[in-house]
């Protein structure tokens, strides 16, 4: 924090709230972090500075405790307010990190680009669809790589919802919606 106002460079909302989060929760959202899967998310080096990776938790923490709130103001709300994070949320989150980290398990670095934090927060609701349907991590690797890299273009409807509002409610369940649409099976 001493370097950041020296350089004159605001906090973001996202470092705020870091210092206001009990220290359980911090200490499970830094557990989580850890987790290789985050190593696959294409997070620029100013992403990695401000802590988006601690943020995708978060939305993560809030999608498990199915709460009806707005990323871009209300998550760091709930997030302070978050005495702990229960083992049984901590687990479902873990699970499902995994699932993402074996679908990926094979992409190599040119496709692994695909993977940016505007892209995450959705795509993890869209693993309970796939759980739900028995989709395999393989067949989750193979539908996220149908979805992003052959059928993906700014020109689409999620493309241009991926250009505003990265965290925005709205926006967030607009691509989650129609990731759950376009959930055909790949031929």
């Amino acid at each position: 924090m001493f370097y950041r106002v020296n350089q004159s460079v605001p906090l973001t909302s996202t470092e705020k709230t870091r210092v206001k989060v009990s220290p359980a929760v911090r200490e499970t959202v830094q557990e989580l972090a850890q987790h290789l899967f985050f190593e696959k998310i294409a997070f620029t080096k100013a992403d990695r500075n401000r802590y988006v990776d601690e943020q995708l938790i978060w939305q993560f923490i809030a999608s498990a405790f199915n709460q009806d709130i707005d990323y871009r103001s209300s998550l760091n709300k709930f997030i302070s307010n978050l005495e702990e994070v229960p083992a049984p949320v901590t687990e479902l989150i873990e699970r499902k990190i995994d699932f993402m980290d074996a679908a990926f398990r094979n992409w190599d670095q040119a496709k692994s680009k695909v993977l940016k934090k505007v892209h995450v927060g959705s795509l993890f609701q869209v693993v309970d669809h796939a759980i739900e349907h028995d989709w395999s991590e393989d067949y989750f690797g193979a539908w996220t790589e149908s979805f992003f890299i052959e059928r993906y273009s700014v020109h689409t409807a999620y493309g241009q919802l991926c250009q505003k509002g990265a965290t925005s409610k709205e926006f967030i369940e607009k691509r989650f919606g129609i990731k759950r649409e376009w959930t055909d099976p790949i031929t």
